[in-house]
């Protein structure tokens, strides 16, 4: 039959887009472990995993508190389009939470983000763009963004266009 392959989603087939995940509190250390390295494709797989991941609220906190998230701003410079995309994803995901968004603001990587609006990868403008409006919601972020005009026009346009609500 043509259902005599469909393998149950029970089973545990390893994905050949995600990295193995470790099991636990070893889950998020290990996978940012996995982008210090040169490949591509490797750091792809490792993000899809932590996107994967950040669903978890306790493994939102571990990223988020960690000091992981500064570890991130190497890749948004990387030279491969699907690396960049795939950390802006991953930050838009982190930033669905106030503590994502919290630590997002602290963390030093809005310039970098700024920086993408520009980026050659239509994916990656547009998970920047998603990053940089959901930020310019919050007052905080809003004022965040407008102090970074100078350097990044884009930021401070995406700031205004969301006007704050009444």
């Amino acid at each position: 039959s043509a259902h005599g392959n469909a393998v149950p989603m029970t089973t545990p087939v390893m994905d050949p887009n995600r990295a193995p995940v470790a099991f636990g509190r070893r889950a998020v250390p290990q996978l940012f472990e996995q982008l210090q390295v040169q490949d591509p494709a490797h750091k792809v797989r490792a993000l899809t995993s932590l996107c994967d991941l950040v669903h978890e609220p306790e493994r939102l906190y571990q990223t988020v508190t960690g000091g992981f998230l500064k570890q991130l701003q190497v890749l948004l410079q990387d030279d491969d389009a699907a690396v960049r995309s795939k950390t802006c994803e991953l930050l838009h995901l982190v930033m669905n939470h106030s503590i994502g968004r919290s630590a997002l603001l602290a963390s030093g990587l809005l310039p970098s983000l700024s920086n993408l609006m520009d980026d050659p990868s239509t994916s990656c403008r547009t998970n920047v763009h998603r990053v940089l409006s959901g930020l310019a919601q919050l007052p905080a972020g809003k004022a965040r963004l407008l102090q970074h005009q100078d350097a990044a026009p884009a930021a401070a346009a995406a700031a205004a266009a969301n006007p704050e609500p009444h």
